[in-house]
């Protein structure tokens, strides 16, 4: 590299992370963080939605406090380390050009940058996964001991999240196709062998906990897409807001690469993309419980082959776009007169007066009080803003879930709390005997209600 290329690699790196450090101090926690900032709280070997190495990271980063800002470190500091990784793997691979165009683009795609800064399982996911890929890269055409490296960056991503699967798959694949001498080395079996035992805590939790996340994940976790064709046409439309222009420039991608397939190294990018993509395509049409972001481990490689592959001035005009939205993003929550999309007020606003109003009836009830939410993440809001210093429950919790039900709690009063938007799960005169509806609390944004959140108070647990 030259002096110039590691200032621009130094301004790419550095520019995203004071973007993000500018974005994670103005915008107030997401109902997601809030419910993995719980996890932190409840330390186990695996939880009903996903693997526990987040509440872990949650937990180290905050232990001087709950701030939004140290619940957001781990995931401000892996923003550092995924574009130096991605850099790496394209520049080993085919160029430093090839590594700064990679690094520069995972900067401007939502759904890559936004997961150095968000606390959600994305975060720890691309992080062991971009780091498994320059392993694997280096096990592969360097050195073989870099298969004890890549098998602990493997299993710590599948103690992040359950997609990670899709990477060894694609390894399997690829090393069964083009490279079985790797096979002739103890090396692969030694690598595979800690991803496994990294990997045993989800399995234990599972096994005694009935398989709760397994039968959550299977059949009990609600729909985000129809089923078949018009589930295929949701999940394309809902990459939009996940990388903006840039969808059909990184999935154009897959075309050089698939026709320069004889070529090892595009054959080995190939199998690292295409197994995410069929998982979730497969997931979509058969049961419609895929989501949009499960994409983003593909759009990892894709922006490695864009690096390789620049198409000029279409990928340049997209970049443009991406960089424009992204900066309207990043001033929206500092100017009030911005417009800001449907759905994004709605999302993160209201909570801290919601716990005032929620502090305010318990105190006025005998004690103890729990409140009860009918919903998971906002009853995570609640306990967020509150402290955690009543009970915080959930009408009808899962099995295996961090949340208790107010059946916990007899003889306690409860505050109860909806907000319309929720998908109704019980009614607070089917949980308790004696009911008080109170006065509903409006949500004012830029002058404008964007919900609206009702109260009651009860007592008299029913059997």
């Amino acid at each position: 590299m030259t002096s110039l290329e590691r200032w621009i690699l130094a301004g790419i790196v550095v520019g995203g992370a004071v973007v993000r450090l500018v974005w994670a101090a103005s915008v107030p926690l997401l109902d997601g963080e809030t419910y993995y900032w719980v996890w932190s709280k409840t330390l186990a070997l695996s939880y009903l939605d996903h693997p526990p190495f987040l509440a872990y990271l949650i937990r180290l980063t905050t232990i001087l406090g709950d701030q939004q800002l140290l619940v957001r470190l781990g995931p401000m500091l892996a923003g550092v380390i995924v574009p130096l990784a991605l850099f790496t793997l394209a520049r080993e691979m085919f160029s430093v050009r090839a590594g700064l165009i990679a690094a520069a683009v995972y900067q401007l795609v939502p759904v890559l940058t936004g997961s150095g800064l968000f606390a959600t399982p994305e975060m720890p996911l691309f992080l062991w996964w971009s780091l498994a890929l320059v392993c694997v890269r280096r096990a592969l055409w360097v050195d073989p001991r870099w298969w004890v490296p890549a098998g602990v960056a493997i299993g710590l991503g599948m103690l992040s999240k359950m997609t990670m699967i899709a990477l060894p798959v694609g390894i399997l694949g690829f090393v069964l196709t083009r490279r079985r001498d790797a096979l002739q080395q103890p090396w692969p079996y030694a690598g595979a062998a800690i991803a496994v035992a990294l990997f045993l805590p989800v399995v234990i939790w599972n096994a005694t906990n009935d398989w709760a996340n397994v039968r959550y994940v299977m059949h009990e976790r609600p729909k985000q897409m129809p089923p078949g064709l018009p589930g295929l046409l949701a999940l394309a439309i809902e990459q939009l807001p996940f990388t903006f222009v840039m969808f059909p420039v990184l999935l154009w991608m897959i075309g050089p690469a698939i026709r320069g397939r004889s070529d090892d190294r595009l054959a080995f990018m190939l199998w690292m993309i295409l197994p995410t993509l069929i998982l979730m395509i497969a997931v979509t049409i058969i049961g419609g419980s895929a989501h949009g972001y499960w994409a983003g481990p593909a759009y990892l490689g894709l922006v490695v082959l864009l690096g390789a592959y620049w198409p000029g001035r279409p990928a340049a005009v997209a970049m443009g776009v991406n960089a424009a939205l992204m900066a309207y993003a990043v001033l929206l929550p500092m100017i009030p007169w911005l417009p800001a999309p449907p759905g994004v007020a709605e999302s993160v606003s209201g909570w801290p007066e919601v716990a005032r109003r929620a502090e305010a009836l318990a105190d006025a009830l005998p004690e103890p009080v729990v409140f009860v939410v009918d919903h998971f993440e906002g009853a995570a809001q609640l306990a967020y803003h509150t402290g955690r210093r009543r009970p915080v429950t959930i009408p009808k919790p899962f099995a295996g879930s961090v949340w208790s039900a107010p059946s916990q709690y007899p003889g306690a009063s409860a505050v109860w709390i909806y907000e319309p938007q929720w998908r109704i799960t019980a009614r607070p005169e089917e949980v308790y005997s004696r009911v008080v509806q109170h006065d509903p609390l409006a949500i004012v944004e830029r002058g404008k209600e964007v919900r609206r959140f009702r109260f009651w108070t009860a007592a008299g647990l029913r059997p």
